[in-house]
């Protein structure tokens, strides 16, 4: 935590994951990966597991974030809804249904009730700024908060609050994007960004028809499913959230940097040292950082001196469900178009949408 002229509360930043053919994004992955491989003070990556510190005690390093967003404001991340990551309801090594089942209106109201009880903690906070923001599924996390909050007009919460912003963000039910399988929007990314051929979007245009690509509209048409069944042929593997990025939370797919023979340490062999290159003439380019934020911090939240660093109990199941894995969550909000005409038209809230 540092005090700026902001303090952001980050009510769930998920990362997220994509299918092949379809991004259907759901709850589960916790915060924690934000914190430890994105934006926070200290990350993680997979220089973290080869250092002379890791090699003697086992703790993957933590290595300064100089992009970190504390440099702007206080930040506080939330995983939710529990008992993703650390956070459990009763029972710490609950597995990821010890909570019961949930959805969008019992997350909404759980979500406003832990805000606001940390700000019955920490009432000196209530003097800042107050930003939400997350990706992903948070995209119906953070409005929904923000809508609890303007609906409630707490006098310990409302006042603080200036806006929200929302990246790669869910919508609801009936956009198709996160919460239903209409498969439109992601084939007319796929297409636009020339990883399926004109010849198969036509294809799949003429044998399913726009309506049920949008909306799923009646049965599917003859020949749909197997115009659809061809697209992950064509697109392959990818990263929901990056298409261009060769870094996928798991490392399946190694770097071209270190296939040109770059090192973690900085040092170059291979077809780089063979073309007289240094690491600073193979790097500058969209992938010039490192992979492996994931897998440190799998090994970093097992180990016991960590989790006795944070204060939580060392019998703590760490559960991490992307794409809701684990869990049970129904995406029950169908659309939050109106809460958003609502905030631009009744409201001063700053509000940023990202893709």
């Amino acid at each position: 935590m540092r005090d700026r002229t902001m303090a952001p509360a980050l009510p769930g930043l998920w990362p997220g994951a994509g299918g092949a053919a379809r991004d259907q994004r759901r709850p589960g992955a916790a915060s924690m990966f934000g914190l430890l491989a994105e934006l926070g003070p200290l990350l993680l990556n997979e220089n973290s597991l080869s250092t002379p510190d890791f090699k003697r005690t086992g703790v993957p390093t933590l290595f300064s974030n100089p992009h970190a967003w504390t440099r702007l404001g206080s930040v506080v991340m939330f995983d939710w809804p529990p008992p993703v990551g650390f956070s459990y309801c009763a029972d710490p090594s609950g597995a990821g249904t010890s909570c019961g089942d949930w959805d969008d209106e019992r997350m909404a109201a759980v979500q406003y009730a832990a805000l606001k009880g940390w700000f019955d903690l920490f009432p000196e906070r209530r003097s800042k700024p107050l930003f939400l923001t997350g990706e992903s599924y948070a995209g119906i996390y953070v409005p929904k908060l923000a809508q609890q909050i303007l609906d409630h007009r707490d006098p310990d919460v409302y006042p603080q609050l200036r806006g929200f912003a929302v990246g790669d963000g869910c919508l609801g039910t009936e956009s198709g994007i996160c919460g239903g399988d209409k498969p439109w929007w992601n084939l007319l990314f796929l297409y636009g960004h020339g990883q399926i051929s004109t010849l198969l979007w036509e294809s799949i245009l003429r044998e399913c028809g726009e309506q049920h690509l949008k909306f799923g509209t009646g049965e599917s048409p003859a020949g749909c499913s197997a115009a659809l069944a061809r697209v992950g042929g064509e697109a392959g593997g990818y990263f929901a959230y990056g298409l261009y990025d060769d870094c996928i939370y798991q490392e399946g797919l190694r770097r071209s940097r270190r296939r040109l023979g770059v090192r973690s340490d900085g040092s170059v062999g291979g077809l780089a040292a063979r073309l007289g290159l240094g690491a600073k003439e193979v790097g500058g380019a969209l992938n010039d950082y490192a992979c492996g934020g994931g897998d440190a911090q799998s090994v970093w939240t097992n180990q016991s001196s960590v989790r006795a660093a944070l204060h939580v109990p060392l019998n703590s199941f760490f559960f991490n469900g992307d794409n809701g894995a684990g869990m049970v969550y129904r995406s029950t909000e169908p659309n939050l178009m109106p809460f958003y005409r609502r905030v631009a038209k009744e409201s001063e809230l700053r509000v940023l949408i990202y893709n």
